[in-house]
């Protein structure tokens, strides 16, 4: 709004509206100055900001610079103490002579003044190879995992007969023989007879351990040691039955089934191994009516994979379908794998085939018992655990199994 401010014009509202522009083109200045005034004091509080960055680092320097040639000047006195006192070995004033040398070096023209220097100088300096020069100061990585090895276990639990025994033995009720009965002529009179019978003692063995650990042990270390001792515990056991199941000598612990005297034995026949003909004989040395399998280890699995017809070269393994249910099999028959069998040798007992269910018997005692004992060595700081366990197991119908021999030389 413009307006000439002659006499004539100077009526109250010509005057209302100079007063207004007025103050509006005052206060947009003053808008437009405090935005530039707001512009400045952000630019100048940032700067201070830098600056007050600046001048610590400033001072952080010099401190380090100080301490750094306050450091420069103790190591150099010391390395001077050693090269000039007079009772000291020359070849300690020697390599403190040289320390000095290579201090000096180091402090002036820094470590690219020792590119290509030989191991023995570069060991003057801090480095992870020994602790005193800062090996310490690069801790190795923990890794919170026990790597285990495999432990091979015949789970003849598996495919046998396992019951619970309340006392030290089990025994089982045996048909040894079956009545004769005989055709008789018209008139002529029946024949006595009856079947016979006899007990199969299957006694229980006792299986145990003591595991003596220190307080501070099960305390500190960086796993829960009890639960770790106790899987270990289980793993072995079964280890340990799994191998007397199959060649237990019936001495404090079970009768295996290649130590039983009362099992029959087939001969492959053949000096150099198994087999195929001798596979599928011994297949026909089980009756029918029972529900037979192959044991054997996974070597003599391999071997037993390779073998195959001499006219069609039709393999005698035969791949199942896993997915389906179907299991691999070996002459038609399923096989499982034992790691206690023993391998093809000579005189060797490499394969068992029969129905296990029917044939051995495993007894178990009570539970797994476990004795936690922190009071017998308090005085050394140590709990002692003793695990304790009671198995055992024996052939009971040795007609349902059958052992393939490898012939003698």
């Amino acid at each position: 709004m413009t307006t000439d401010l002659n006499k004539q014009d100077l009526t109250p509202d010509v005057i209302k509206g100079v007063m207004a522009d007025i103050k509006k083109t005052f206060n947009d200045q003053s808008a437009e100055q405090s935005a530039d005034f707001k512009k400045l004091e952000a630019t100048m509080a940032g700067i201070e900001g830098k600056n007050a960055d600046l001048v610590k680092t400033i001072e952080a320097e010099k401190t380090a610079n100080a301490e750094l040639k306050e450091l420069v000047e103790k190591q150099m006195k010391s390395m001077e103490r050693v090269a000039s006192r007079p009772n000291a070995d020359e070849n300690e004033k020697v390599q403190a002579k040289s320390d000095m040398k290579l201090f000096e070096k180091f402090v002036t023209k820094g470590m690219e003044s020792f590119r290509g220097a030989t191991d023995e100088l570069e060991k003057k300096f801090m480095n992870t190879y020994t602790d005193e020069d800062g090996g310490v100061l690069a801790p190795n990585e923990y890794v919170r995992e026990i790597l285990k090895d495999v432990t091979e276990i015949s789970n003849l639990r598996a495919v046998a007969r396992t019951r619970t025994a309340g006392a030290g033995r089990m025994e089982i009720p045996v048909r040894s023989s079956l009545v004769t009965v005989n055709w008789e002529g018209e008139y002529e009179e029946a024949q006595d007879s009856n079947s016979q019978y006899q007990l199969r003692k299957v006694p229980l063995n006792k299986i145990m351990v003591n595991v003596p650990i220190t307080i501070e042990e099960l305390q500190d270390a960086a796993f829960d040691m009890e639960s770790e001792i106790n899987m270990d515990i289980a793993e072995a056991f079964a280890q340990k039955e799994g191998a007397a199941f199959i060649n237990g000598d019936g001495v404090k612990k079970p009768e295996g089934i290649l130590s039983s005297s009362d099992i029959s034995e087939i001969n492959t026949e053949d000096a150099d191994g198994i087999t195929m003909d001798s596979i599928i004989k011994i297949a026909g040395e089980v009756k029918a009516g029972y529900n037979p399998l192959y044991l054997m280890n996974r070597k003599t699995i391999a071997y037993v994979q390779q073998l195959k017809e001499s006219t069609s070269g039709r393999y005698l393994w035969q791949a199942g379908n896993i997915a389906a249910g179907v299991p691999n099999q070996l002459n038609g028959y399923s096989y499982l794998e034992m790691p206690d069998m023993e391998d093809v040798a000579v005189n060797a007992n490499p394969i068992a085939f029969g129905d296990f269910r029917q044939g051995y018997l495993i007894g178990d005692g009570a539970e797994l018992t476990v004795i936690r004992d922190p009071y017998t060595l308090k005085k050394r700081g140590m709990v002692e655990f003793t695990f304790m366990r009671r198995v055992g197991g024996g052939v009971v119908k040795p007609e349902a199994i059958k052992l393939l021999k490898c012939a003698t030389t």
